[in-house]
């Protein structure tokens, strides 16, 4: 190389070297722009499982929009309130069928959110 060739690259190498890593980072947010982002919908919320802390207890992500690291997962559950109703079918002393209806019973499903494998 000549000397205003090596002059030029000693002057110019920071700015290279920005440009190239905007560029490579840039291409890798592409690559990974599904696993890193997350859409969580009205209603909603999610629940992040860290690949080296597992599930983190108790954090979670409300409605909107959520960035994460690609090797980690986000389960979505659904908060709305939501109507349960149960029939119980069973023999009386005589032997008669009797069946019991507990009505529509309300339960806030964030509740679940802090134990997300609890059944449902």
């Amino acid at each position: 190389m000549t000397e205003s060739a090596r002059s030029w690259w000693s002057d110019e190498r920071p700015g290279v070297f920005l440009i190239g890593s905007v560029v490579v980072g840039g291409f890798l947010i592409l690559l990974f722009w599904k696993t890193i982002f997350v859409v969580i919908l009205p209603g909603n919320a999610g629940v992040l499982y860290d690949l080296f802390r597992g599930t983190r207890l108790g954090v979670y992500s409300r409605e909107g929009l959520t960035v994460k690291f690609p090797w980690n997962r986000m389960y979505i559950y659904d908060l709305r309130l939501q109507s349960k109703s149960h029939t119980v079918h069973a023999l009386s002393r005589e032997g008669m069928s009797v069946d019991a209806d507990k009505g529509p019973g309300r339960e806030l499903a964030h509740r679940r959110l802090d134990h997300p494998t609890a059944p449902r």
